[in-house]
């Protein structure tokens, strides 16, 4: 237990690529006796609702809607983080809708490359059967490898296939930070 000046302002859920339910995330910030915490899941605001809801019994617990965009600047991969954006915001859905999208048409591309490598994968493997399958990322393509195909861990299939530069990378076309930044701004964060 934290001595209660703590914050946590960047948690993923399963609503993207964490291990925790949103409503989890939310229960072990209490735990910790965090004084506030903000689930920012890749791309989706989809596990916001039920994060606020669950943070209602855990009033001691300041609850932040927030999102974490990818996005590309001089030639790099950055992450932005928004926080108390409206999660019911259009213009943010439709923003982070396409990126989604996005994520969509690279997962596919991957598989082909996996499969190409003789690591094929199922749309059906569990560690793909999320809510949407357009949060899918990197680290669901490494866990179910790690199941299959015996991998010693997550970083020694990033290392092998999955990595920057690695037979299996494929890169995403990521929007520019001004358009994250207004789709955040949009919506309030």
């Amino acid at each position: 237990m934290l001595n209660g000046n703590y914050i946590d302002l960047h948690a993923h859920s399963t609503a993207s690529d964490g291990t925790d339910a949103p409503a989890r995330i939310v229960a072990l910030a209490a735990e910790l006796g965090l004084r506030a915490v903000a689930l920012t899941d890749h791309d989706t605001v989809s596990g916001v609702a039920e994060f606020l809801e669950a943070g209602r019994d855990f009033p001691e617990v300041k609850t932040i809607a927030g999102v974490e965009v990818s996005c590309s600047y001089s030639c790099r991969e950055i992450h932005l983080v928004g926080l108390f954006v409206a999660p019911e915001s259009p213009g943010l859905n439709d923003f982070l809708r396409i990126q989604r999208a996005e994520r969509l048409r690279r997962n596919e591309e991957l598989r082909l490359k996996l499969k190409s490598l003789g690591f094929p994968l199922e749309s059906d493997e569990p560690e793909f059967l999320v809510p949407d399958p357009g949060n899918l990322g990197r680290p669901h393509f490494a866990r179910a490898l790690v199941r299959r195909y015996g991998f010693s861990s997550m970083a020694a299939v990033f290392e092998k296939l999955l990595g920057r530069s690695r037979p299996a990378f494929v890169p995403r076309r990521l929007p520019d930070p001004a358009q994250a930044i207004s789709a955040i701004h949009d919506s309030g964060g």
